[in-house]
């Protein structure tokens, strides 16, 4: 079943069930470094595999950086 969501404000059309580690894997990113918010909630790192997506949903990933 097709569904569209948004990733850091760009459509993307996937095939459901997808999650949200399926999708950063798609698009050529990496899950280990970025930090997700789904529709304006931040996601644990470890949820990625098993939170699937929904039509509509909105998503930003952030690269995290450390510093000093």
């Amino acid at each position: 079943m097709p569904l569209t969501v948004t990733l850091d404000g760009e459509p993307i059309q996937l095939v459901a069930p997808a999650s949200i580690e399926q999708l950063l894997r798609d698009q050529g990113l990496s899950p280990e470094i970025l930090s997700v918010m789904l529709n304006g909630y931040v996601l644990h790192r470890h949820d990625y595999p098993e939170t699937t997506l929904a039509d509509g949903d909105e998503l930003v990933a952030v690269v995290q950086v450390g510093g000093g």
